[in-house]
């Protein structure tokens, strides 16, 4: 062995079968020599290669070959014959002939061997290949367990939406289940679902309950409107057929009994429905000629009211009040002729009311008054504030009468209802107004 080297390794041309190292001793002269036995260095070497045409050769430093794992074939001799650059943990990709290697040299300084390791490409598809088969199964598997996850995750949620639909629906009806009738709780979502659900429906209760009271107290102030109407008109009626009676004898009373009967029998018989508007002025022209005996010729009555208007639903005795205002304070009493005008026409998406009189008019701190008066509810309140208090009531604050008015020229009252509300009427809502509920 050269003075230079501290150890080498080489194969004895006398002793083929075996590997030689021989290692310099450092602290006093002489070496050490260690023979491997080659065939069965082969041995331990093929646990750990990759498949049966990986290729291992031990070179001395000069790159002769020692020994190879596995038959070196000519492309593989060109390469151990070639200058390889040593990698370390690193490699690269040959082309030799026909295949592609990887190939990886690494040194070993401290026995001067290089070792030489080239895998054929076919090696790694094969790998790929058999790698693959593993990966499409696993992927597989896990394809269908997240399958199964979403078809239970999704099943349950739409037993979640499932569930609130039905109970929205059923407080929707008037029906609140029980928070614990409807408690299915699995975890802390079907906590919070349950939580949030008996608030929401606790709310609506409690507004149903709120509205339900509301519109009780609505019937019965217009159960306590309806029954005053009647009564006043008929006090007045009867007043007008004593005189009549005085006056003219029992022929003429005979007549205002009959257009009298047929007015209470309109009024009276069902107060609830909804009539026409043709059916009003039907009746309410009945009741002009009630006054028309009383007062005589002292006014003039003229109705102006559009066609496509008269099959419009209103409730009874509307329009009587208001007449009956512009006959006894309005036109009576002037000592000139008195003119009522009725007109009624469609605007737009409201239906307009005006009866307007030439009468004696107000001053404006009358008609303040009279403004003020008509505006306050009371169960004892007649003609004009009655039917305002109906209107309201009816079809909102929108629908009060507006009064206009000068002294000695004459008065207008007008009021609007908008036209969608008076189509056709609901009449299980009106026995409701009495405490006569008939659920449909």
């Amino acid at each position: 062995m050269p003075d230079d080297l501290s150890a080498c390794a080489f194969v004895d041309q006398n002793a083929p079968g075996e590997l030689t190292i021989i290692q310099k001793m450092t602290l006093q002269k002489g070496a050490i020599i260690l023979n491997i036995d080659i065939e069965s260095f082969k041995e331990q070497l093929g646990y750990f290669v990759v498949g049966n045409e990986q290729v291992i050769s031990f070179l001395d430093m000069e790159g002769n070959v020692l020994f190879s794992l596995n038959d070196l074939e000519e492309a593989a001799s060109e390469i151990v014959s070639s200058d390889i650059p040593e990698t370390e943990g690193a490699g690269r990709w040959l082309r030799l002939g026909k295949s592609r290697y990887f190939v990886h040299c690494a040194g070993n300084d401290t026995y001067h061997l290089r070792i030489l390791s080239m895998i054929p490409s076919r090696v790694f598809q094969q790998k790929l290949l058999d790698a693959a088969g593993s990966w499409i199964m696993i992927t597989f598997f896990a394809l269908f367990a997240v399958l199964i996850i979403a078809y239970v995750t999704t099943r349950r949620n739409f037993e979640y939406f499932d569930q609130v639909i039905d109970l929205f629906s059923r407080a929707e009806q008037g029906d609140y289940p029980s928070p614990e009738r409807n408690a299915r709780i699995r975890d802390e979502y079907d906590l919070i679902l349950n939580n949030i659900i008996s608030l929401f429906l606790g709310t609506m209760r409690l507004n149903a309950e709120l509205k339900e009271k509301q519109y009780e107290e609505e019937a019965v102030r217009l159960c306590a409107l309806q029954t005053q109407i009647n009564p006043h008109f008929l006090f007045n009626t009867l007043q007008t057929i004593q005189l009549e009676e005085k006056n003219n004898g029992n022929a003429s009373a005979g007549q205002l009994t009959e257009n009298l009967a047929d007015i209470l029998k309109y009024a009276l018989t069902d107060p609830y429905r909804h009539p026409s508007l043709e059916e009003e002025i039907k009746y309410l022209k009945k009741y002009a000629a009630i006054q028309k005996s009383r007062f005589g010729d002292d006014f003039i009555i003229y109705y102006e009211v559009e066609p496509d208007v008269m099959d419009r639903k209103v409730f009874p005795m509307m329009l009587q009040p208001l007449v009956e205002n512009c006959i006894l304070h309005g036109v009576c009493g002037t000592g000139r002729k008195g003119y009522i005008k009725l007109r009624v026409y469609q605007h737009r998406e409201y239906v307009w009311f005006h009866v307007t009189d030439n009468g004696k008019g107000m001053t404006p701190e009358e008609l303040h008054a009279l403004r003020d008066s008509i505006r306050k509810f009371h169960v004892h309140s007649i003609g004009l504030a009655n039917v305002n208090n109906h209107l309201k009531l009816y079809y909102g604050e929108e629908s009060c009468i507006r009064i206009y008015s000068r002294k000695d020229m004459g008065t207008a009252l007008q009021f609007r209802i908008p036209a969608e509300k008076m189509k056709d009427a609901d009449p299980g809502r009106e026995d409701e107004r009495c405490g006569f509920r008939q659920r449909r």
